[in-house]
C-alpha cells in the first residue's frame, strides 16, 4: 500500500555569491534551474520569458486532462482561476517561486516541474515521495537537454506515513528522517553529475529536525533569516543545515496584487538560482570547489536558540 505524504509549503534562503561578481549584474548567458512545485501563472510575461519548459508529473492522474505525465508548452500551468482561489489550497506557490528565482537573477532560465495535482473534482492532490523520486528522475535524465545546473524543491513534507510515530514525533537527535532511498539515490546521482538539490527545512519551529526530503543525506538543506538572523520558525538539526538566506518577500506579484512572501521554501529557491548562476561563471571547477566558494561567501547568522549558522549574501 502506498504511503500517502501531504506536502506543505515551506521557505528557505541561502544565498551564494559568485567569486569577484555581483550576481544580479552578471550578464553572461542565462542559467537554468529546475523547480520542482505547485504551477505557475504563464499571463504574467516575466514568468513566460523565464520558463524554458514545462513538465507535469504526479501520482494520482492529476496533470491537465487527469493525466499522471505530460510535458510541453503550458504542462505546469493553470488558468488564473485555479492558481488563485482559496478551494486550492496555495497553488500560486509555484508563482512565488519563479519569481524569487527571479530576484536572484533576472536572467535565470527554468524549467518547471509541476509535483501537485488536481483531482476530477477539484482538489489539491497529496503527494508520495514516488512523485518526487519520479520527478528527480526526469530532471537526471533531462539535465544536460536544458543545461539544468541547479534543483530546487520548495515543498517540505511533515506528516509522513510511517510503521512507527510520523518522523515529527520521534525524538530529536535519532535517525528521525523517513527511509526513501530511491528519492535518495536519484539526489545521489544528481549531486554525482555536478547538479545540487535544494530542500527547504521546514517552517515549524522545530530545533531538533528539519523536514522530508530536507533530512536526506547530500540534499543540501537551507533555513531561512530576517534582518540578518535566523527566523523563530526555520527547522534546525544542526547536523543537517547547510545555510541560512533571506526569507521574506515584500512585493512579489499574485493575481495582480502585491503580497508578502515568506519562509524556507521562497529561501531555497534562491539559493539554488545562486547556486546556478555561480555555476555559469565558474563553469569548469568541480561541485566541491564549487560549493566551497558558495560557503566563503557567507557571513555568521544565528538567533537566542541557534548559532553558527552560515549566511549566503548575493554581493
Amino acid at each position: 500500500m502506498k504511503k500517502l505524504i501531504s506536502i506543505i509549503t515551506v521557505a528557505i534562503l541561502a544565498v551564494p555569491v559568485a567569486a569577484n561578481a555581483n550576481l544580479k549584474n552578471t550578464n553572461l548567458q542565462s542559467p537554468t534551474i529546475a523547480i520542482l512545485d505547485t504551477a505557475i501563472d504563464t499571463s504574467i510575461p516575466s514568468i513566460k520569458n523565464s520558463i524554458v519548459h514545462e513538465v507535469c508529473i504526479t501520482e494520482f492522474f492529476g496533470c491537465i486532462g487527469q493525466q499522471s505525465f505530460l510535458e510541453g508548452p503550458g504542462m505546469a500551468t493553470l488558468p488564473p482561476a485555479s492558481l488563485y482561489s482559496n478551494v486550492f489550497n496555495g497553488f500560486d506557490h509555484g508563482t512565488q517561486m519563479v519569481q524569487v528565482a527571479q530576484r536572484a537573477n533576472p536572467n535565470i532560465k527554468i524549467v518547471f516541474v509541476r509535483i501537485i495535482g488536481l483531482s476530477r473534482t477539484g482538489v489539491r492532490q497529496g503527494s508520495t515521495d514516488k512523485t518526487v523520486n519520479n520527478a528527480l528522475d526526469w530532471v537526471n535524465a533531462n539535465r544536460s537537454k536544458f543545461n539544468i545546473q541547479a534543483v530546487v524543491m520548495p515543498q517540505a513534507i511533515r506528516n509522513v506515513d510511517r510503521p512507527t510515530l510520523p518522523f515529527y514525533m520521534t525524538a530529536a537527535g535519532t535517525d528521525y528522517c523517513p527511509k526513501t532511498p530511491d528519492t535518495t539515490s536519484k539526489i545521489e546521482s544528481l549531486k554525482s553529475a555536478g547538479v545540487p538539490v535544494f530542500f527547504p527545512s521546514g517552517n515549524n519551529s522545530d530545533l531538533g529536525r528539519v523536514n522530508w526530503p530536507a533530512c536526506i543525506s547530500n540534499a543540501v538543506t537551507v533555513g531561512a533569516t530576517m534582518n540578518n538572523e535566523i527566523t523563530s520558525y526555520s527547522n534546525y538539526d544542526p547536523k543537517i543545515m547547510d545555510f541560512y538566506a533571506l526569507g521574506n518577500y515584500p512585493d512579489l506579484v499574485i493575481n495582480n496584487k502585491r503580497i508578502i512572501g515568506a519562509g524556507t521554501s521562497h529561501a531555497s529557491v534562491y539559493a539554488a538560482a545562486v547556486w546556478a548562476t555561480l555555476r555559469n561563471l565558474n563553469q569548469s571547477l568541480s561541485y566541491s570547489e564549487l560549493y566551497d566558494i558558495y560557503t566563503s561567501k557567507t557571513i555568521p547568522t544565528k538567533n537566542s536558540k541557534i548559532t553558527g549558522g552560515k549566511m549566503v549574501t548575493n554581493g
